[in-house]
């Protein structure tokens, strides 16, 4: 009887150490998976901030470009209304000649 119970004894430390060394292996995966997750997570977390910067300075160029477009068809339009204006007198002074004649 009193050695069945140091044999079972003996057989339940063995699956006490082997759990523990499955455990301790276990744990290392573990750290070696978040290590690896916390390093691509701070690649991706990089690549954002890459990303938005090179975006707002497109942003920041395109707001440039359309500010500069703005104001060159602002420019044609008082060019246009100038010229709306000259046409106008010009055609007023024609009508006066030709009633003169």
């Amino acid at each position: 009887q009193i050695c069945l119970m140091k044999d079972h004894e003996n057989n339940q430390k063995q699956v006490v150490t082997q759990v523990q060394q499955k455990l301790k292996s276990e744990q290392g995966r573990y750290e070696t998976l978040k290590t690896d997750a916390n390093e691509k997570l701070a690649a991706a977390n990089q690549k954002i901030v890459e990303v938005q910067n090179s975006k707002a300075a497109e942003i920041l160029k395109l707001k440039t470009l359309l500010k500069k477009a703005e104001l060159q068809v602002s420019s044609q339009e008082q060019k246009v209304e100038k010229l709306i204006k000259e046409n106008n007198e010009l055609t007023l002074i024609c009508d006066e000649l030709i009633a003169k004649c």
